[in-house]
């Protein structure tokens, strides 16, 4: 797994440019009477120990941890044509399979082996 090795003095990586990637836009249009059945993979994550975490850091560094963690996790899920759906607090909700079908779905093993 990837480490957050994010120093609070130092700018973040491109976290808004790897959200982007992984929030790559709206659902496509339909017509009302089309349906389309798909394989949807839902992924929820977050970040392990935020609770104890966020007793030990002032908010400000807090945040900077949690916004470093964001940006890894999003920059995974574009890697495997993911969507981020939401951002809740150091959660994220993920889908592969929308609003495009893909042949390229993650196994949760595989998501769990990312760097």
């Amino acid at each position: 797994m990837a480490e957050l090795s994010h120093q609070a003095d130092q700018p973040l990586p491109a976290s808004e440019e790897a959200k982007r990637k992984a929030h790559h836009g709206a659902a496509p249009k339909r017509e009302a009477n089309e349906a389309e059945r798909r394989h949807l993979t839902v992924m929820f994550v977050d970040l392990a120990g935020s609770t104890a975490l966020a007793s030990t850091l002032d908010p400000e560094d807090l945040r900077s941890v949690i916004i470093a963690y964001q940006s890894l996790v999003a920059a995974e899920v574009a890697r495997y044509d993911g969507y981020v759906a939401k951002y809740m607090g150091d959660g994220i909700l993920c889908y592969f399979g929308w609003p495009h079908a893909t042949r390229r779905m993650p196994s949760g093993q595989s998501a769990l082996d990312a760097p």
